[in-house]
């Protein structure tokens, strides 16, 4: 529906607005006068998270109001896949999503740059890589204009079957995009990356499943996704670093090296134990 919208916009700009969320009155008015006194591809606002009745001014980076540099650009790029130096503590989203930007369609349209069909999860992740990389001038605008609602029982925590299948497809584009970009440091935050996915995997594929199945079986079933040999989360295990991973993270990645899987089911049952008390208490 986006690659569609892309193509039959007659517009000079494009934004991308969820179903569920809302803007600031003065939204498109801000951003576009922010472009054309600018003249930049892309510019980036922040947003304000609704939670519980409550709305919480965030922020997608830690940087004042301008333009995004060369010396920063490769940081924006990482910050689409893992925490960076210049991602914003305490933000419960990350610069890759469509929204919260205006982007040039001119600029979309000459660079050939649209979402990855089928792609189920993290297609906005890849969409952004892309934008970001081949676009000639970024701009942050360090404003609260969008409203993002955060539904605590959205995808994030219900069963997902086929997420093993999801996260290798997210793991494969952003390996084709660290190729064709030639930025080294993509496949280092793409092989932490694959860690957390794994983590992630565990949670929607096996813990938030209803089939009842041995804890046996499920590592079983757990380790020939894996480590087989030609999968993306293989080569993730044992060539990441941990560098962008948090300590809980790296300790998951040790366990994982040695094929301890048990110990990494473990912990993601524990860490969604305790997100599903406090979403639920």
């Amino acid at each position: 529906a986006r690659n569609v919208g892309l193509r039959l916009a007659k517009g000079e700009w494009i934004s991308f607005v969820d179903g569920d969320d809302w803007l600031e009155k003065t939204y498109i008015e801000d951003l576009i006068s922010i472009a054309n006194a600018n003249r930049v591809d892309i510019v980036l606002c922040d947003y304000i998270a609704e939670i519980k009745n409550s709305s919480i001014n965030m922020s997608f980076l830690s940087l004042e109001d301008g333009y995004i540099d060369d010396e920063l650009k490769l940081n924006l790029i990482l910050s689409c896949i893992v925490s960076t130096s210049i991602t914003s503590l305490g933000g419960i989203t990350n610069i890759g999503v469509p929204w919260g930007k205006l982007y040039s369609v001119y600029y979309l349209r000459n660079s050939k740059i649209e979402f990855v069909p089928g792609l189920k999860r993290m297609q906005d992740t890849i969409f952004n890589l892309h934008a970001f990389n081949f676009s000639s001038s970024v701009y942050y605008f360090h404003k609260n204009l969008y409203h993002y609602y955060k539904n605590m029982n959205s995808s994030t925590v219900k069963n997902m079957p086929d997420f093993d299948v999801t996260a290798q497809k997210v793991l494969k584009e952003i390996d084709k995009f660290s190729e064709v970009s030639g930025l080294d440091e993509v496949k280092c935050a793409l092989y932490d990356k694959g860690i957390q996915l794994i983590l992630e995997m565990i949670t929607l594929k096996y813990l938030t499943s209803e089939e009842h199945m041995s804890l046996r079986k499920r590592i079983k079933s757990i380790n020939h996704i894996i480590y087989e040999p030609k999968s993306p989360f293989y080569n993730c295990i044992f060539q990441s670093s941990g560098k962008y991973l948090s300590k809980y993270g790296k300790i998951v990645r040790w366990f994982l090296k040695r094929r301890l899987t048990i110990v990494a089911y473990l912990y993601a049952y524990l860490r969604y134990k305790l997100i599903w008390n406090k979403n639920n208490g």
